[in-house]
């Protein structure tokens, strides 16, 4: 059992394991809803957020700018060389979790 010391509510929020979860949900939602009220359409579909929130159960807040970093960077190549207009974000966000795992044991 881990026992957590808050001196205040702010402190046991970020120290708490709900944090990262509700942190990507929250922010991809944002992104979700300015895209779609920037573009008139939808540009980032519900399950990545959704998806995103499953993957922030996972990572720890140390991990969380390598993870969201990775997967931006991998959907910008791939849009480079596919050219594509639409792309699906979701296998961006699997693939960074696996990138962002593999680089986080071998340190």
């Amino acid at each position: 059992s881990r026992v957590i010391l808050a001196t205040s509510p702010s402190a046991f929020f970020f120290a708490s394991s709900r944090f990262i979860p509700n942190f990507l949900l929250t922010f991809f939602y944002i992104i979700y809803h300015l895209s779609k009220w920037f573009y008139k359409k939808e540009a980032l579909g519900r399950g990545d957020y959704w998806l995103a929130l499953g993957i922030g159960t996972y990572l720890t807040i140390a991990h969380l700018p390598l993870f969201l970093f990775t997967a931006c960077l991998l959907g910008i190549i791939v849009y480079w060389i596919s050219r594509k207009s639409v792309l699906p974000f979701g296998p961006f966000l699997c693939l960074s979790l696996i990138i962002t795992s593999a680089i986080t044991l071998q340190m």
